[in-house]
C-alpha cells in the first residue's frame, strides 16, 4: 500500500498497488478496502491487467490468467452481499477503449502485441512454440488489429484461446501497453444496475472486499459446463479509494466564515467603511473643539483687555482723588 495524499480538491485518496498470483492454490483473492474513520467512500477507480507467471510449476510458467471474476462484497444494512460485476467490467473497459484515440490505441496495441513474439521467440528451443505456432500467433495479430472496433478484443479478462496460451488476449494489454483511463466502480455499479435492477451504492456498503477469481468463484454457479481452468499466471491491480471527510467541510465553512470576516474589516477600515468614518468624523469634530476653544481664548483675552483698560481708568481715578485731598 502506498501512503495516502490528499488531492488539491476536498477528497481524500489512499492507492493500493498489489500483484496477486494465481495456482492451484489460490484460485480466489481478497482484497479489502481501508477505511477512514467518518469519512465516506466516494468511488473507486480499478486499473487491472493480466500476465505471465514466471515461476514453476513449468507446466503452468508463461501462462497468464483466463476468465478473471470480480465480486464485490460488503456489508449492506446489516446483513453481507455479493455480487459478481465482471460483465459490466468488461462493459466499462469496452467504453473506455472506445473513447480513446484509436489510431494511438492501434499502435499501442500492436507494438504490446509485437514484444509479446519477440520475448516468445527467443526462448530456448525448449521453451519456444513451434514455427507454425509462431505464424499462427502473427496471423491473429492481424486479425486482432483489423477489428474494428478495437475493444472487440476484449471479450472477458483473460482469454486462453486468443494465441500462445492466452498471451495475445487484450487483457495483458490494457494498463500496460494500452494507456488508459482507470475504471469507475460506480460506472460499473451504473451498468450493472441497468442489466440487473440491483442496485449497488459505495455510500450506503461497509466493510467492502473486492474478491478477484480465476474462472468463476466457487461463491457463484459457473457460467459454463466443464472443468475450470487451471490458476496460473498473475494480476497486477491498482487501486485509488476517494474518500470524502465530513471534518474538511467543517474546516472549510470555518475557513470561509474567516475569510468573510476579514473582509469585513477590510472593509470596515476602507475608506467607505464605517471604523474609516468614525475616525473621520472624530477628527472633524477634534478640529470643530480646538477651533472653538480658539474662539473662547480669544474671548477670554479680549475680556481680559476690557478689564485692564477699567482698572486703569480705576487707578487714575484714584489718583486724581488722592491729589485733590
Amino acid at each position: 500500500m502506498s501512503p495516502s495524499k490528499d488531492t488539491l480538491g476536498m477528497e481524500h485518496i489512499r492507492i493500493l498497488s498489489l500483484m496477486i498470483p494465481f495456482d492451484p492454490f489460490n484460485r480466489e483473492q481478497t482484497v479489502t478496502i481501508p477505511q477512514i474513520d467518518n469519512a465516506t467512500l466516494l468511488d473507486l477507480s480499478i486499473s487491472l491487467y493480466g500476465e505471465a507467471n514466471t515461476i514453476l510449476p513449468a507446466a503452468d510458467m508463461g501462462v497468464p490468467p483466463d476468465d478473471v471474476h470480480l465480486i464485490v462484497r460488503a456489508n449492506v444494512l446489516g446483513k453481507t452481499v455479493q455480487h459478481d460485476v465482471t460483465e459490466s467490467v468488461v462493459a466499462v473497459l469496452q467504453k473506455l477503449l472506445d473513447q480513446e484515440n484509436q489510431s494511438q490505441l492501434h499502435d499501442e496495441m500492436e507494438e504490446g502485441l509485437k514484444f509479446v513474439i519477440e520475448q516468445i521467440s527467443s526462448l530456448p528451443p525448449a521453451l519456444s512454440p513451434s514455427p507454425s505456432d509462431l505464424q499462427q500467433a502473427r496471423d491473429s495479430i492481424q486479425r486482432m488489429l483489423g477489428s474494428k472496433p478495437l475493444s472487440r478484443n476484449l471479450n472477458r479478462l483473460g482469454d486462453r484461446s486468443s494465441g500462445l496460451h492466452g498471451n495475445l488476449h487484450m487483457f495483458t494489454q490494457v494498463y500496460s501497453w494500452i494507456s488508459l483511463q482507470p475504471i469507475s466502480l460506480n460506472q460499473v455499479f451504473a451498468h450493472f444496475k441497468s442489466k440487473t435492477g440491483t442496485d449497488l451504492n459505495l455510500q450506503t456498503a461497509k466493510h467492502l472486499r473486492l474478491i478477484l477469481a480465476h474462472g468463476s468463484s466457487a461463491r457463484f454457479a459457473q457460467r459454463t459446463t466443464g472443468p475450470m481452468p487451471t490458476p496460473s499466471g498473475r494480476l497486477n491491480l491498482t487501486i485509488e479509494c476517494t474518500f470524502h471527510n465530513p471534518l474538511i467541510d467543517e474546516v472549510v465553512d470555518l475557513e470561509n466564515e474567516t475569510r468573510q470576516r476579514l473582509t469585513q474589516i477590510r472593509y470596515a477600515l476602507s475608506g467607505d467603511g464605517p471604523i474609516q468614518k468614525a475616525i473621520s468624523k472624530i477628527r472633524d469634530d477634534l478640529i470643530n473643539t480646538v477651533s472653538q476653544l480658539g474662539d473662547v481664548r480669544r474671548a477670554v483675552d479680549e475680556h481680559k483687555l476690557g478689564i485692564d483698560s477699567i482698572q486703569r481708568t480705576v487707578d487714575a481715578v484714584k489718583n486724581k482723588v488722592d491729589r485733590i485731598s
